[in-house]
C-alpha cells in the first residue's frame, strides 16, 4: 500500500534545503566587483601611489585590470606610470598627460580615450580595445605601442626613436611625424602591425622611414590619406592614397623595400629621389608622377611588380632603371614622361610598356618571359646608345614595336638591335645623325613604311647575319653619311618596294649584300649607291641616281 506524506515528513526536508543554501552562501570567496577608480590628487604624481586614487566605495587604492579609470582633475597634471600596470579602461579628456615612464608598461583591456599621451624610452602601452588619441601623443626611443586592439589617432602623434615600435593597428586621421634627429623611424615587428593613413590623415617622415622586415605591414596610405617622405621610406605603401616624396628624400635608399602602390599616386617632388635599394620589390597599380628634378632609381636586382595597369609621368631623365633591374607583372605600364635605362647595367622588361613620352636606352633593354613588350606609340621617342634584345634564346616575348607616328633616334653613340630580337617597325621615323649609328642584327626584323633619316655622319647598318624585310624610304645627306649592309646580311623587299633618296653628296654603301624579294629598290635622282664585295641581287633595282659596283673593294 502506498504511504501518504505528512507535514511532519516535509518540514525537515525544507530545513535541510535552507541549510544547504546557507552553506553555499558561506562558501563563496569574497571578490571585488567592477569599479570606477578616479584620480583625486591635486598635484599629479605616480600611478602606483594609492593615495592619488579613490574608488567608487571611497577607498584609496591603485587601479587594477578590472577597473574603469577616470582622470579628470582640475588644472593640468602629469600622471606617471612606473612598472607594469593595468586597467579595464582609461578616460582622460582634459588637459592632463599620461606619461609611461622609462621601463613602465600599461595594459588597457577595453575602449579608452587619452587626450595627451607620452610613451617614454623603453615604455610600453598595450591596448586590447580601441584607444582613441584625440590630442597629442609621442612615442620615444624603443617605446612600444601594441596590443590586440587598435589605436585611433585623430590629433598629432610624433615618434623620436631609432626605432620606435608599432605592434598593433594604428588608424590615422590626424598627423604622424618623426623627428629629424636621431633619424627616427618606425619598426613594425608584429603580425599585421601597420599604420593606416585614412582620409585626411598625413604621415610625415623627416629622417627615417618604416621597417617591416620582421613580419609587419608598415605604413599604408589609403583613399584620401597622404604620406610625405623627406628621407628613407622603407615599408611605405599606398592603397588608394598618395605618397609625396620631397625635400631631397630617398624612398627606400639602401633598404630592401617591399612596399606597394595600389590604385595610388606617388608624387616625386623637386630634388627628391625614389630609390629602390638592392633587392627591393615594389608592387604598383596606380600613378607615379615626377615634378621638378625628382628622380626615381630602380637599383641593382630590384623590381617593380605591376599588379595592374600603372602610369609613369616624369620629366626628362627622371625615372632611371639601373643595373639588373626589372619591371614585371600582369599590368601595363604607360610612360607619359621619361624613362632612362642608365649606363650602370641592363634592364629587363617582363610586361607591356606603352611609351608616349621618352624612353632613353643608355645601356641595354632586354625582353624577358612571355610578356616583355615595348611599344613606341604615336608621339613617343626612343633614343640612346644601348642595345635592345631578348634576354636569351628561350624567351618568347613580343619584343620591340615602333608604331605609326613614333620616332627612334640614335644618340650618344647609337642603338643596336640584337640578333634574338623580333623587331617590328611601321610608319615611323628613324634618325641616325651626328656620328651616331643604328645597327640591325635581328633575324626577323620587319620594316614597313619607315622613313630612315641618316644625316650628319650617321650610320645605318644591317650587320652580319641579319635578315630584314624593308619597305620604306631611306634618306641621307652629307658626304660621310653611310647606310651599310654588311657581308652576309639580307634585305628582303616586299611587294611595296623601297626607295633610297640621298642628297647629291650622300653615300649608301652595300657590302656584299643579298637583296631579294618581289619588290623594287628605287634609287632616286641625285642619290649615290656603292656596292662593294660580291653582292647577290635577285630583285629589281631602278637606278634613277648613281649605282656604282666596285667588286674589287
Amino acid at each position: 500500500m502506498m504511504r501518504t506524506a505528512t507535514k511532519a515528513d516535509s518540514a525537515p526536508r525544507r530545513l535541510r534545503g535552507r541549510n544547504a543554501v546557507c552553506r553555499a552562501v558561506e562558501s563563496l570567496e569574497p571578490r571585488r566587483l567592477l569599479a570606477s577608480v578616479t584620480w583625486t590628487s591635486a598635484n599629479g604624481g605616480n600611478w602606483t601611489d594609492p593615495n592619488n586614487w579613490t574608488d567608487s566605495s571611497g577607498v584609496h587604492r591603485v587601479p587594477g585590470a578590472l577597473d574603469d579609470v577616470v582622470i579628470s582633475p582640475p588644472g593640468a597634471q602629469t600622471i606617471a606610470v612606473n612598472g607594469a600596470q593595468a586597467a579595464l579602461s582609461v578616460t582622460m579628456i582634459g588637459d592632463d598627460t599620461l606619461n609611461i615612464d622609462v621601463n613602465g608598461a600599461l595594459t588597457i583591456g577595453g575602449n579608452s580615450t587619452i587626450k595627451s599621451l607620452t610613451v617614454s624610452t623603453l615604455g610600453t602601452l598595450n591596448s586590447n580595445g580601441t584607444l582613441t588619441l584625440p590630442g597629442s601623443a609621442s612615442l620615444g626611443h624603443l617605446g612600444v605601442l601594441g596590443g590586440s586592439g587598435k589605436v585611433v589617432v585623430g590629433g598629432t602623434m610624433t615618434f623620436s626613436g631609432a626605432p620606435s615600435y608599432i605592434r598593433t593597428t594604428v588608424e590615422l586621421t590626424g598627423s604622424l611625424s618623426g623627428t629629424a634627429s636621431p633619424g627616427a623611424f618606425l619598426r613594425f615587428d608584429a603580425a599585421d602591425a601597420k599604420v593606416r593613413v585614412l582620409n585626411g590623415g598625413v604621415a610625415s617622415f623627416r629622417a627615417g622611414g618604416a621597417d617591416a622586415s620582421n613580419g609587419g605591414v608598415g605604413v599604408v596610405a589609403e583613399t584620401g590619406g597622404s604620406i610625405i617622405l623627406a628621407a628613407s621610406g622603407g615599408a611605405v605603401s599606398a592603397d588608394g592614397g598618395t605618397i609625396n616624396v620631397n625635400n631631397d628624400a630617398n624612398y627606400g635608399s639602401g633598404n630592401s623595400l617591399t612596399g606597394s602602390l595600389k590604385n595610388a599616386t606617388l608624387n616625386v617632388g623637386s630634388g627628391a629621389y625614389l630609390n629602390l635599394g638592392v633587392n627591393s620589390s615594389v608592387s604598383v597599380s596606380g600613378n607615379i608622377v615626377g615634378a621638378g628634378a625628382g628622380v626615381v632609381y630602380v637599383a641593382t636586382d630590384s623590381s617593380l611588380l605591376l599588379t595592374a595597369d600603372a602610369t609613369f609621368n616624369f620629366l626628362a631623365d627622371q625615372f632611371r632603371l639601373r643595373g639588373r633591374s626589372t619591371i614585371e607583372g600582369n599590368g601595363t605600364l604607360t610612360n607619359n614622361g621619361s624613362i632612362w635605362v642608365d649606363g650602370s647595367g641592363y634592364f629587363t622588361l617582363k610586361t607591356k610598356l606603352l611609351n608616349y613620352g621618352t624612353y632613353r636606352n643608355g645601356y641595354a633593354t632586354y625582353f624577358g618571359g612571355t610578356a616583355g613588350e615595348l611599344r613606341n606609340k604615336s608621339g613617343g621617342l626612343i633614343k640612346g646608345s644601348g642595345t635592345f634584345d631578348h634576354f636569351d634564346a628561350t624567351v618568347t616575348a613580343p619584343g620591340l614595336f615602333l608604331e605609326s607616328g613614333s620616332t627612334l633616334h640614335a644618340s650618344d653613340g647609337g642603338i643596336g638591335f640584337g640578333s634574338l630580337l623580333p623587331l617590328n617597325i611601321t610608319d615611323s621615323v628613324i634618325q641616325a645623325n651626328n656620328g651616331n649609328g643604328l645597327s640591325f642584327s635581328g633575324k626577323n626584323t620587319t620594316i614597313n613604311g619607315v622613313d630612315f633619316q641618316v644625316t650628319g655622319g650617321g650610320l645605318l647598318s644591317f650587320v652580319d647575319g641579319s635578315v630584314t624585310s624593308l619597305a620604306g624610304m631611306i634618306k641621307g645627306s652629307g658626304a660621310i653619311d653611310q647606310i651599310g649592309v654588311a657581308t652576309g646580311a639580307k634585305i628582303t623587299l616586299p611587294a611595296a618596294g623601297a626607295t633610297i633618296a640621298t642628297a647629291s653628296a650622300g653615300l649608301i654603301r652595300l657590302f656584299s649584300p643579298q637583296i631579294d624579294g618581289p619588290g623594287k629598290l628605287t634609287i632616286n635622282a641625285g642619290s649615290s649607291v656603292g656596292v662593294q664585295g660580291t653582292p647577290i641581287l635577285t630583285t629589281e633595282i631602278l637606278a634613277n641616281g648613281g649605282f656604282n659596283l666596285d667588286r674589287g673593294s
